[in-house]
């Protein structure tokens, strides 16, 4: 388990302990609202992109997921909530249109 103080923080740190390693991610349900979030966890998929290629973000990468009736994970395992995990490809199709521009911005953004 790694646990980041924020889901803009220890990018690198999370790519390099987890490579070549099965990656869950969790984060709170607020991405599709809030810019800032989901900007920083395309940039957290990015960077274990470039670090493994797509074999390590497709097959061994999935976010975990939960009902929007609480906001953070620790809040769902603490109410009985299914955690469910979904690959990257089902993620990007679950969110709005205006979520996946954001995505390909982000995505075709230079590092």
């Amino acid at each position: 388990t790694i646990a980041g103080g924020g889901v803009g923080c220890s990018h690198e740190m999370i790519v390099n302990l987890s490579r070549e390693k099965s990656l869950l991610l969790a984060f709170d349900n607020d991405y599709q609202n809030n810019e800032a979030v989901l900007r920083q966890i395309v940039r957290l998929l990015k960077l274990r992109f470039h670090a493994g290629g797509d074999r390590e973000i497709y097959t061994s990468t999935k976010i975990l997921t939960w009902s929007k009736e609480e906001k953070g994970i620790d809040d769902a395992l603490a109410a009985g909530l299914n955690i469910n995990e979904i690959s990257i490809p089902d993620w990007l199709a679950s969110l709005d249109e205006n979520c996946r521009q954001l995505v390909r911005q982000v995505w075709e953004e230079i590092t």
